[in-house]
């Protein structure tokens, strides 16, 4: 319904995407520059500037790429001395450049150790073991060639905030406020003061309104905060039920897996609701026929009741991951208990209609069971005569 999600950084999937704005940078400002960019990334995981790597292998034309570092600088500590040595890691007022290890970094070093996999295997197995990996001042050499390095401490992101907004009336958030001084801290060593037509483009990371306190603390006022994220400030929180259209459904169902938790499972109609209840109605008759094997004190051959009792087991699983993967939005360690349901005006009877329903396709909480079909008085046979 949002089309929400999140990808981890060292999926190969974001890093593709990634790679994509920076040919879109170069072709919005290709015919006011020079013909090549430079880029300063803030980067703790080394994945965005990889992405940059990657692009300049393509054959866009980059000069240089800046890793901008925190305190946490591993990163820079290797493209300056060539050791990439395991520190602890400190907080600091970058949260997601607060990071030990970069992931991505391996990915790096197998192109700058001439893509020979038994080398790049044995340094990483020596720096698991000892935290320590250094290389030769030939290969410094080539990696200062594709990179450049910078780090910004917590006062100089502050600084950094405080003069971009006096300067040039844009607040920064602190991510990107590492990438403007690893910027300007290269400036004169790089030549870019020599090159006017040459655009050094920074990578801003987030929203400054995210670190509202950190930015505060560096302005002496908030951030200006997105409209949809103001309405959201003062929201209640806390509740787990909420209001909702009578057409939406919060139902608890505990699957027979014992190694699998339960989902609460969202509809959002009541068609895909009634093929859930189809699907659910299987999945039972599937758990009697287990608990009937189980019990039953029938003597059949070993192998008859191990395969047949695994076919069902098979069809059990395939059922409820398939249950999982097409309606799962969100998972609970612990159930809500009961069945929930509401109208948009909150009225009493739309919510008990609702939680009937729910009950008469056999979906409601656990204590609530569908409704016995009435038995059929059997006719007599001077009745059937007549």
């Amino acid at each position: 319904q949002y089309g929400l999600g999140a990808v981890n950084s060292i999926n190969w999937a974001r890093i593709m995407f990634q790679i994509t704005y920076y040919y879109y940078t170069y072709f919005k400002l290709f015919p006011q520059c020079d013909g090549e960019l430079s880029f300063s990334v803030p980067t703790g995981n080394f994945g965005d500037i990889l992405a940059g790597y990657y692009a300049k292998r393509m054959g866009l034309p980059v000069r240089h790429l800046v890793v901008a570092t925190n305190s946490n600088d591993i990163l820079h500590r290797f493209f300056t001395s060539g050791n990439y040595d395991k520190h602890p890691v400190e907080q600091t007022c970058t949260p997601s450049m607060d990071i030990g290890i970069s992931s991505n970094f391996e990915r790096y070093l197998f192109y700058l150790f001439g893509e020979d996999p038994k080398k790049l295997a044995d340094a990483m197995e020596g720096f698991k073991r000892t935290g320590k990996l250094g290389v030769t001042p030939e290969e410094l050499q080539h990696a200062r060639q594709d990179f450049l390095s910078g780090v910004a401490h917590e006062g100089a992101i502050g600084a950094a905030i405080r003069s971009w907004d006096q300067l040039h009336g844009y607040c920064l958030d602190p991510h990107t406020a590492c990438g403007v001084h690893a910027a300007n801290e290269l400036r004169a060593s790089s030549g870019w003061p020599q090159a006017p037509r040459h655009a050094m483009v920074v990578l801003g990371t987030a929203h400054p309104a995210k670190f509202n306190e950190i930015v505060n603390e560096a302005l002496g006022r908030p951030p200006p905060m997105p409209e949809g994220l103001a309405r959201v400030q003062h929201a209640p929180t806390g509740s787990r039920c909420y209001r909702m259209p009578w057409t939406a459904f919060v139902l608890t169902w505990r699957p027979p897996l014992r190694s699998a938790r339960g989902p609460h499972v969202l509809h959002q109609n009541c068609s895909a609701l009634r093929r859930r209840a189809r699907a659910l109605r299987r999945f039972r008759l599937l758990q009697r026929r287990l608990g009937k094997r189980k019990q039953s004190s029938i003597k059949q051959r070993s192998w008859c009741r191990r395969t047949s009792g695994q076919r069902h087991r098979d069809q059990a699983v395939a059922l409820y991951r398939s249950l999982a993967l097409r309606d799962l939005l969100f998972l609970s360690r612990r159930p809500v208990g009961r069945a929930i349901a509401g109208s948009a005006s909150g009225s009493a009877s739309s919510a008990t209609d609702a939680l009937t329903c729910t009950r008469a396709w056999g979906l409601g909480p656990r204590c609530a069971r569908p409704p016995s079909r009435p038995t059929r008085r059997p006719r007599s046979r001077a009745a059937v005569g007549c």
